[in-house]
């Protein structure tokens, strides 16, 4: 299993949320690294903090929540994609220092993933998947490597 953690938003946001999101998606790519959870797909995390208005971010977010194929651009398999959007007040963020807004994005992760939004693999085991990400994402709320 992969993860993806990426984001939709102006150059101010972009930034602050990449260097949040990376060391997130590293940690959480050695964590899930050769785990399955009953079926290999690749799992997107859209975080979106475009507008200062919180409902066009839900609105936004929601066009990201889906589940297809899609092609490996460097060995050209096929690979089922999970992608959920995330949405993020921006004004918030602006307003935050980075340790703030890292908790503040492991809490909208969580919040978001307690609920299944796009249509899951018949074999992928969407609960253990869950409940796994759950506990790293905590445990990466606490975390300190700023």
């Amino acid at each position: 299993m992969k993860i993806v953690i990426t984001n939709v938003g102006w150059e101010d946001t972009g930034k602050m949320l990449r260097d949040i999101a990376t060391p997130l998606e590293q940690s959480l790519n050695l964590f899930f690294d050769g785990q399955s959870h009953g079926y290999p797909l690749v799992f997107i995390l859209v975080i979106v903090a475009f507008y200062s208005d919180s409902n066009e971010n839900e609105k936004h977010a929601d066009g990201y929540n889906k589940s297809g194929t899609r092609k490996d651009p460097v060995t050209n398999e096929r690979l089922r994609h999970v992608s959920i959007g995330i949405p993020v007040d921006r004004e918030a963020l602006l307003a935050q220092g980075k340790e703030a807004n890292r908790i503040a994005i492991c809490d909208a992760l969580l919040a978001r993933l307690a609920q299944p939004i796009a249509r899951m693999p018949k074999d992928f085991d969407y609960a253990k998947f869950v409940s796994d990400l759950q506990i790293r994402l905590e445990i990466l709320k606490k975390a300190d490597y700023a």
